[in-house]
């Protein structure tokens, strides 16, 4: 995979600056940065789970939310929820997939042995409730963590290209650049479909919950 540094040396090479005499790894280094951010909400957008995090928490009896700060808490990587699961005994048993997101406000119900449906407002994953702990399995776009140094890999198979077209374009906002990023974007994500169509899937017969 690459590294951080063939992105910089990339933009730097599209900002006519091969031998390195004008864009320093300080003048840039932030817009590498911010080329890296821009690349993940990208490919979020398009729907690949190349930002893909998993969690598992167990939810105190009546919990109704559950954020960044509350105990237990949201992951620290975490920026969108996905999908969630929750265990059919409690904390034991097998995970069956909630209800959710719901638009707007949860509906007003007496709580169950189950959570059964989930919301994301303001920063909060919120729930009915349980009359038990119960274990839930979150599926959601993780943050990628900000390379504190050039030699550090790209967690993103192909991103490099991505990453220095944003760089450049925040530099000169006038040339191709931003078109070219959203380009690679599109080349990116469309490789991913084309790899998942070839996975195995086990058929559930029809009627099968």
């Amino acid at each position: 995979m690459a590294t951080y540094r063939e992105a910089f040396d990339l933009a730097r090479r599209m900002l006519g600056d091969a031998p390195g005499l004008k864009f320093k790894e300080g003048t840039l280094f932030p817009f590498i940065v911010e080329g890296l951010r821009a690349t993940q909400r990208a490919l979020a957008e398009e729907g690949t789970a190349i930002n893909k995090g998993t969690q598992v928490v167990t939810l105190p009896q009546a919990a109704t939310f559950l954020t960044l700060s509350t105990t237990p808490a949201l992951s620290t990587d975490f920026v969108l929820p996905w999908e969630i699961e929750e265990l059919d005994g409690g904390t034991t048993g097998r995970y069956r997939e909630m209800t959710g997101p719901e638009h707007g406000f949860l509906p007003d119900v007496a709580p169950t042995a189950f959570l059964r449906k989930w919301t994301w407002r303001n920063g909060q994953l919120q729930f009915i409730g349980a009359t038990r702990a119960v274990g839930i399995r979150i599926s959601y776009e993780r943050e990628i963590p900000v390379p504190l140094v050039l030699t550090e890999t790209i967690p993103i198979i192909g991103g490099s290209a991505a990453i220095a077209y944003y760089a450049a374009y925040l530099h000169a906002p006038s040339g191709p650049y931003k078109e070219n990023f959203d380009r690679v974007i599109w080349q990116l994500a469309h490789k991913e479909v084309r790899a998942s169509q070839f996975q195995q899937v086990r058929r559930i017969p029809y009627g099968r919950r």
